[in-house]
């Protein structure tokens, strides 16, 4: 029952951040000011508490590979996001993880929003962001070149 229980709430969260829209799109002028530029001490002040302990495990040891606050690459690199995280946060995988279901929805929305916008939108649109990206992953991705 756990197995099935763990797929169908894995699922979502790890399909939600992978690459896959256009980079044209439009976003409201809200999306915009509510991601544009957003540091991981602000990400952290908007996830269930019970989350920021594996996020800062995740994201501030550069375990993915990304600078912190260098959410494009932390939404480019979901499947590997996702295996660190995962049996950080999970009940089921971890006895020590805290989050319930409705926490793991509110994270996995909040994924799904932020990263729909990280991958629509481009490195050039951060140079005016007091923000550390992760060098090659930013040349990379303003020549078009797919990690």
């Amino acid at each position: 029952m756990l197995s099935f229980i763990s797929a169908v709430l894995a699922l979502p969260l790890l399909a939600s951040a992978a690459p896959a829209l256009d980079e044209r799109a439009v976003f409201p002028l809200s999306t915009w000011s509510k991601y544009h530029c957003l540091t991981l001490t602000e990400f952290e002040k908007r996830i269930p508490q019970c989350a920021v302990y594996c996020e800062e495990y995740t994201f501030r040891s550069g375990r993915d590979g990304c600078a912190p606050d260098d959410f494009p690459c932390h939404c480019k690199r979901s499947q590997i996001v996702s295996d660190i995280i995962e049996p950080c946060i999970f009940p089921w995988l971890n006895h020590t993880a805290t989050c319930t279901t409705d926490e793991l929805r509110q994270l996995q929305g909040l994924v799904t929003d932020s990263c729909t916008f990280f991958n629509a939108t481009k490195y050039a649109d951060y140079v005016a962001c007091p923000l550390d990206v992760t060098l090659q992953i930013a040349q990379d991705k303003l020549k078009g070149v797919a990690a």
